[in-house]
C-alpha cells in the first residue's frame, strides 16, 4: 500500500535528497558550533554533568532528592 501511495507521487524521488542535505546542513552546523567553542565555555559545559546546582538564580542551593 506504501508503494503504491509513493509511486503516485509525482517526482517523489526529491524527498530523500531533500531530506539528506538538511540533515547534512544540521550536522554541519553542529559541527561547526563544536569547533568555535571557547574552552572555558568547553570545561564549564563539562562540568554540567556533575554539578549539583541548578543553575544562576539557585545558587547555593542544592539538588537533595
Amino acid at each position: 500500500m506504501i508503494s503504491e501511495v509513493l509511486s503516485s507521487i509525482k517526482d517523489v524521488a526529491i524527498y530523500p535528497i531533500v531530506t539528506l542535505l538538511i540533515f547534512f546542513a544540521a550536522f554541519l552546523g553542529a559541527v561547526v558550533w563544536t569547533l568555535r567553542l571557547q574552552n572555558s565555555e568547553v570545561a564549564r559545559i563539562s562540568r554540567l554533568p556533575l554539578d549539583d546546582t541548578f543553575g544562576s538564580d539557585h545558587e547555593g542551593e542544592q539538588h537533595n532528592g
